[in-house]
């Protein structure tokens, strides 16, 4: 008997038809109702595609004159990634500017579809559930690809939806019990991708060595290193070219952490925010804040330990908090970690409690796709109900997701 798509992938949706249509075909919808806009002359100025702009041309850059990859001035916006990150956009430089934006759609799509079904096959695989709570998950998923932010993520290629499903795969190899150094090797390949894609992906990195303080003693899993090996690879080919070409590692720490560049931009970083206001350097804000809750997190990682999906949310959202150039739909890349944290928890109270956090974060995500339209258009500079929500979401899980209300496998050393 021949298997359909989703038994290939080892998926057994509530609903198969439902499961076409919702994962399927309505995300297809979003770079055809581009492509029409587009080429009808009703694409807004304010959607115009300016990070695809930016992996286009650094990708002929990084082989013609890597020198001027982070002062270019074709560039509409700063390029703020790694000097060797244009490589995973290459084949955007083999088309013309415009074959190459339709082609970079339908693959933004692909990995939208790939990444949300992967949701489901983690769940089924990894996660205690009933077929109650694995339908709540199924509907929570169907409901996130119909948030409009999306549509900003295809409209300029954006590689939030990559780095959602190089995390997810990076965390779905993790916990493979079978053949643990070619998992943990495949995992960190993937997550060292997220890093190439969004620099702010390294503060993941400490929270993948099992590593734990217990009654003055350090236990550490010897084998969990090799998960930050390709990571550190990927981090020396970029550091030598650096040491090659000065002028490049000024030109990143400029272009990502320089006040400068505070007011031109659409963040919903509490650094930016306090920085507008108080006029301190947004540079020095970062340091203070992200070390402030980096620090409080690790402690927590170190004494008292909880499950590797609760601290890559987490660490995501101190970039959230800290990192100053943040674009509101990036919260659609937590959405998912945070329906994991639900289902990994075992109190019927804690997990409601959950389940309202993660209903309050969708609907912010909507309610700000209303106030960034008024913002944008009815104020001087642009705020954000995110800035003010992220560190809120930060205290509540931190506070609340106790280790002994989540699962937790018996024969697992620390946390796989």
């Amino acid at each position: 008997m021949k298997k359909d798509l989703f038994s290939r992938l080892g998926i057994i949706p509530p609903n198969k038809k439902i499961t076409f249509y919702i994962f399927i075909f309505v995300p297809l919808c979003y770079p055809i109702l581009i492509l029409f806009m587009k080429y009808n002359g009703i694409m807004p100025n304010l959607f115009m595609p300016n990070d695809f702009q930016a992996y286009y041309y650094s990708s002929q850059l990084v082989f013609k004159d890597i020198a001027s990859l982070y002062n270019n001035p074709g560039f509409v916006m700063p390029y703020r990634y790694f000097p060797l990150s244009p490589l995973f956009h290459f084949i955007y430089g083999l088309f013309p500017y415009e074959a190459s934006y339709i082609l970079g759609l339908f693959l933004i799509y692909i990995q939208s579809v790939l990444a949300y079904l992967l949701v489901l096959k983690i769940a089924k695989d990894y996660f205690n559930h009933n077929d109650k709570e694995y339908i709540w998950l199924f509907y929570c998923i169907g409901f996130i690809i119909l948030v409009p932010y999306n549509i900003i993520l295809y409209l300029q290629i954006q590689t939030s939806i990559t780095v959602m499903l190089s995390v997810l795969l990076g965390y779905y190899y993790f916990k493979k019990k079978k053949n643990e150094f070619r998992n943990n090797l495949i995992g960190g390949i993937f997550i060292s991708i997220a890093i190439m894609l969004k620099p702010t992906v390294l503060i993941v990195l400490p929270f993948l060595i099992d590593v734990k303080i217990n009654k003055s003693q350090i236990q550490i899993k010897t084998s969990s290193f090799i998960r930050i090996l390709p990571s550190f690879v990927m981090l020396w080919l970029n550091i030598i070219f650096f040491v090659i070409y000065p002028s490049l590692l000024f030109g990143f720490i400029q272009n990502n952490f320089h006040h400068i560049y505070i007011f031109n931009i659409l963040s919903d970083s509490l650094t930016t925010f306090l920085s507008r206001i108080f006029n301190i350097p947004a540079e020095i804000l970062f340091l203070i804040i992200c070390g402030l809750l980096f620090s409080i997190l690790y402690y927590h990682f170190l004494t008292k330990r909880n499950d590797l999906i609760y601290y890559l949310a987490l660490s995501l959202l101190i970039s959230f908090i800290s990192y100053i150039d943040i674009w509101n739909h990036s919260i659609l890349y937590l959405l998912p970690l945070i329906l994991f944290i639900v289902m990994k928890t075992r109190s019927p109270e804690d997990k409601l409690k959950l389940k309202l956090i993660y209903y309050l974060t969708f609907g912010i995500s909507w309610l700000n796709v209303f106030n960034f339209y008024y913002s944008v258009t009815f104020f001087p500079w642009y705020y954000s109900l995110f800035t003010i929500y992220y560190p809120i979401l930060f205290l509540y899980l931190y506070v609340n997701c106790h280790p002994s209300s989540f699962y937790v496998e018996e024969q697992e050393f620390i946390f796989s």
